[in-house]
């Protein structure tokens, strides 16, 4: 096998994973799986509405993305590897059963684990895998963990080792109640979208209507009208860096995930061998 050939095997096999997650997803929504629900409260004066799912979310979809993560730090791992065969001139590396691509959000944990982790590398190759981590500041100044891939390639990876399955669920990208009350002469809507991010795991506040007059058997319906794009608990609960973040879906989000490995594997490729795949699969996808 070429040198960081196996690097490239672990991305495309990531990309494999992450397509079949979103296949998934896309054919779980064709089944219609949420419906939405419109409850009085108990002092009669306001609504609630619901979005609610009503069937199980496939399993694959989870464990695509735990397979997707395992390929993305396997294939960092990899490139560890074949950097140490270059800088020390010996197949296998020395210190071969204990080098990782290391991903720490604190300077001095990172140099203790670098030690071990990477002491057949050079200098130099160490200070690029030093660049790239979490605890590096931002064009801003800022240093924000939360806001980097390598951050959330080794979280989620932590967190899918750890425990059975990532809680996938339903996330509510876009959300315009509508409401009909015949009756009504004055209707507000306060939609909760707006107010920060709603994950929908087995059913979801979407919106809180007030409705004036109202009377006994008054004619009331709502329509949620919402977007929904598959995302795991752990990102809505963290809220990390929405300002970065939001702006990109769930599946754009997986794909910046696998460009950014690529790029850092595609610079010890070319530094240690001449030549780089990375051009070619940094073209966008067709």
């Amino acid at each position: 096998m070429k040198r960081f050939e196996g690097c490239w095997h672990r991305i495309d096999r990531a990309t494999v994973h992450r397509n079949a997650s979103i296949s998934e997803w896309n054919a779980f929504l064709d089944q219609e799986p949420y419906e939405t629900r419109l409850t009085q409260d108990y002092n009669k004066a306001e609504w609630t509405l619901w979005i609610e799912q009503t069937i199980p979310m496939p399993p694959g979809i989870a464990l695509n993305l735990g397979e997707w993560l395992y390929q993305l730090r396997g294939a960092l791992d990899n490139c560890v590897y074949e950097v140490a065969i270059y800088d020390s001139g010996s197949d296998p590396p020395p210190n071969h059963d204990r080098l990782e691509f290391p991903i720490h959000d604190r300077l001095g944990s990172f140099r203790r684990a670098a030690k071990h982790k990477l002491a057949p590398l050079s200098d130099k190759h160490r200070s690029w895998i030093e660049s790239v981590q979490p605890f590096q500041p931002g064009d801003d100044g800022k240093v924000i963990p939360e806001r980097t891939v390598l951050y959330w390639v080794n979280e989620l990876a932590r967190i899918d080792r750890h425990r059975s399955l990532h809680v996938v669920g339903a996330y509510v990208a876009e959300s315009d109640p509508l409401v009909r009350a015949p009756a009504a002469s004055s209707i507000a809507i306060t939609n909760l979208s707006a107010e920060g991010p709603i994950f929908v795991d087995g059913d979801g506040e979407i919106a809180r209507i007030q409705i004036a007059p109202w009377a006994e058997g008054d004619d009331v319906e709502a329509n949620a009208q919402t977007a929904l794009d598959p995302e795991l608990r752990e990102w809505t609960e963290r809220k990390p860096a929405p300002e970065f973040w939001e702006r990109l879906t769930f599946g754009e989000r997986l794909r910046f995930f696998e460009l950014f490995v690529k790029a850092i594997i595609g610079r010890f490729e070319r530094d240690c061998t001449g030549w780089t795949r990375v051009d070619e699969l940094l073209k966008p996808e067709t």
